[in-house]
């Protein structure tokens, strides 16, 4: 599996899917949690669509979950910090 193929339209992807979860009733406090498994359950399906390893798919979701988890959690507070300033 090549991260670029499954990792970074991934990252969109989990945000989104965390969002949903959130909307539903997903507790805040457990987001990035759910986004690093969505991320691994992310990555062991897509070992079943090419021909990688199951760990090293595990591992790239492990990473695209986590740069979700970041990616939001560091946009967000950009925003605030912004709408504070103004």
């Amino acid at each position: 599996m090549d991260m670029q193929w499954w990792g970074i339209p991934a990252i969109p992807i989990i945000i989104g899917i965390t969002e949903l979860a959130k909307q539903v009733g997903l507790p805040k406090k457990y987001a990035g949690f759910f986004s690093v498994v969505v991320g691994i359950i992310g990555g062991i399906a897509i070992s079943f669509f090419g021909d990688s390893e199951v760990a090293k798919n595990i591992v790239s979701g492990l990473v695209a979950g986590l740069t979700a988890v970041g990616l939001w959690s560091g946009t967000k507070n950009t925003i605030e910090a912004l709408k504070e300033g103004k």
